[in-house]
């Protein structure tokens, strides 16, 4: 017998019957066989109209400034990252909105020897939005170069949260002194009157 006149007897695959598939517990595709179908159902709740972000949505909240750090990014640059959790008693009480400020960065200025500038107008725009949030977080324009992260943490504050090109986004902060002292009156909807 040789290679070319194919495979004898005792080579024949042989033919088996497929046995039946155990039914696999799938969420997306329960079936009839599956011992927890209808398990999340008995809960009674709601689950298409349940949020699962961990955000706050868009409006105005009083917070507590619960972490300041800063953060390497990906493309190897730094934000300061502001983290603001909503207060009790209050709608979306316990969320979280993380605020990012890009530090900027800056180079040698060849017309001053010894001195920095920006290393771009992008830059002097992220030095800008940096300098107004930590002067609303209380900062003095004559500390900002030697202010701590961890120092705010803690600071007590009204946070405005508006969406814009599908984010969220912190607009406006606003000490929480400040707005006592001014005698603004804080919404039932969570906003704050004067704020917005």
């Amino acid at each position: 017998m040789s290679i070319l006149d194919g495979p004898g007897p005792a080579t024949q695959p042989q033919v088996t019957q497929q046995a039946t598939p155990t039914p696999v517990n799938d969420p997306l595709n329960p079936t009839a066989t599956s011992p927890q179908q209808g398990f999340l159902n008995e809960l009674g709740v709601d689950w298409a109209g349940l949020d699962v972000s961990n955000e706050p949505a868009p409006g105005t909240y009083r917070c507590y400034l619960v972490k300041s750090e800063i953060r390497n990014k990906k493309d190897n640059t730094k934000s300061w990252v502001f983290s603001y959790r909503v207060s009790e008693g209050q709608p979306e009480e316990g969320k979280i909105k993380d605020d990012w400020r890009p530090i900027p960065r800056t180079v040698p200025d060849p017309g001053n020897p010894g001195k920095m500038k920006y290393a771009s107008d992008k830059d002097a725009t992220f030095a800008r939005f940096l300098k107004q949030r930590l002067m609303e977080l209380g900062v003095p324009e004559d500390r900002i170069g030697t202010v701590v992260p961890e120092q705010l943490k803690g600071t007590e504050c009204f946070v405005t949260i508006v969406l814009k090109d599908g984010y969220k986004n912190v607009t406006k902060v606003v000490l929480a002194s400040e707005v006592d002292a001014t005698g603004l009156t804080q919404q039932p909807s969570g906003g704050v009157q004067g704020l917005i």
